[in-house]
């Protein structure tokens, strides 16, 4: 779900952050900010808007795994098992992102950054890494649950090319 970047999204006020970025005059050539509204219309349990947005994000940045992420379990949530299950195939056939990991050379400016009272917490690099483990954490136990979800699909429905 989306992470604390604005405060609006810091303190969890999703309708705020949907309306803040669908007033965006270009909103519909940024498939970042589309997956954000999605991603938020799911936080609030709106799968409907959510495919609606996801969708969207997914015509201009094809390649986007998260986004597919997004959508497969809003598919899942909403019983649309088939759409699930060719999301999870185009996912699953894409290779895994790269572990993300905080660059050296940012850790030293960040230690400074981090001794200004304002910036404490968004400039630790300790926090920072935390966030980026769980990140590929994260995406692991999605992959694993995808091979898991396609294998159930397929004894269940047949093996089905999407």
């Amino acid at each position: 779900m989306v992470g604390k970047g604005s405060s609006a999204n810091g303190g969890r006020d999703y309708r705020k952050v949907i309306q803040i970025l669908e007033s965006k005059p270009d909103i519909e050539k940024d498939s970042h900010h589309m997956w954000m509204i999605a991603d938020c219309h799911a936080s609030l349990g709106d799968d409907p808007a959510a495919i609606e947005w996801g969708t969207r994000s997914l015509a201009l940045l094809p390649e986007s795994v998260v986004t597919l992420e997004l959508l497969v379990g809003c598919y899942h949530r909403t019983g649309d098992y088939d759409r699930a299950y060719q999301g999870i195939c185009v996912a699953l056939n894409r290779p895994p992102p790269e572990p993300q990991r905080l660059p050296r050379f940012l850790r030293g400016p960040l230690k400074l950054l981090s001794l200004i009272p304002r910036l404490k917490k968004a400039a630790d690099p300790g926090r920072m890494e935390d966030s980026l483990i769980k990140s590929n954490q994260r995406q692991l136990k999605w992959r694993e649950w995808a091979r898991g979800y396609k294998s159930w699909y397929e004894e269940t429905h047949g093996a089905r090319r999407p």
